[in-house]
């Protein structure tokens, strides 16, 4: 396949996992509220979605190496929706958060799985084009998914009873991850099509050896604290929602206008780093985020269209 073939084909797979993935931690977390689960729990919730990472994102990156980036993006894929399906198919609060590991496995798997097929067919060619069209379409797809989904599960809700109809919402999440899983075929004949580059004579890099870098553990720290702010947001903005009389239809659109200022922030940002410096920015919005989340449990639907633009610079 040559190089607009594959990244339409990725675009395509890119776009629906991302809408799927965004959508699915509301459905969940309004699935756990329905089941009467509390702040803590909720918590819990968060932490489900988010230790797959922690625990087996080095692990899935030699995998990725191994077998091919598309072959595990699929068996990502494959996880994603049957955790999907058990958020719905089984009515308990523990269930969820099982469902929500496996949803979390899947999602990570995916990216991994993405960047590596990305990383060898841009192997001879431009790296940052390739790596921005996969950003590119994330951001779409994070762009979509919410105002989606929740619109599905607002619309579909039964007057009887108070929230949206997450199983609608749910579902709405596995035939996305469903339509994507064609663009496999594609994905993986063009991964298996690539020249194998010559082994390299250098010895690879352990763990141990990786982690010693100089400011890498700062890095880390950063990116992680980053990552954490944004899965507790989508964990407990359903929560939020319901205290503050907010329909879900428009907690999706809010989460849409995160992602949009995300990437209309991208245009300037280039700019922006070349006169204040990239430590200076990504301080200040890490603080001007803060601000906005600690404001978020205090302003209505309106207050929150400045919460929801404020994170989104990070």
């Amino acid at each position: 396949m040559n190089g607009p073939g594959w990244r339409i084909v990725l675009s395509y797979q890119t776009i629906l996992v991302q809408a799927s993935w965004s959508g699915v931690r509301l459905m969940v977390g309004y699935r756990a509220l329905a089941l009467g689960a509390d702040p803590l729990f909720l918590g819990l919730l968060a932490s489900c979605f988010a230790l797959p990472a922690f625990l087996c994102a080095l692990a899935a990156g030699r995998l990725s190496d191994r077998i091919g980036g598309p072959v595990v993006a699929l068996a990502g894929m494959i996880a994603a929706a049957v955790g999907t399906l058990g958020a719905f198919a089984f009515a308990h609060q523990w269930t969820v958060l099982a469902a929500a590991s496996c949803i979390g496995l899947g999602h990570m798997l995916i990216m991994v799985g993405q960047q590596t097929f990305v990383a060898n067919v841009s192997a001879s060619g431009s790296s940052d084009a390739a790596f921005g069209t996969l950003t590119a379409a994330a951001s779409i797809g994070q762009l979509v998914g919410p105002p989606l989904v929740t619109a599905v599960a607002s619309l579909t809700a039964s007057s009887d009873e108070p929230g949206p109809n997450t199983t609608a919402g749910l579902i709405v999440c596995v035939v996305l991850v469903a339509f994507a899983l064609p663009s496999h075929i594609p994905l993986h004949r063009t991964d298996r099509s690539l020249t194998a580059l010559p082994p390299s004579e250098s010895q690879p890099t352990g763990t141990w050896a990786l982690l010693k870098t100089p400011d890498l553990w700062r890095s880390l720290v950063v990116s992680g604290a980053v990552l954490v702010s944004v899965d507790l947001m989508y964990t407990f903005v359903p929560l939020w929602a319901i205290e503050q009389d907010v329909n879900p239809t428009m907690v999706g659109l809010l989460l849409a206008l995160r992602a949009l200022v995300s990437v209309v922030s991208r245009f300037g940002l280039t700019r922006l780093v070349a006169r204040f410096g990239r430590k200076f920015l990504i301080l200040g919005s890490i603080a001007a985020a803060v601000a906005a989340l600690i404001a978020l449990p205090f302003v209505g639907a309106w207050g929150a269209v400045l919460v929801m633009i404020e994170p989104s610079w990070i």
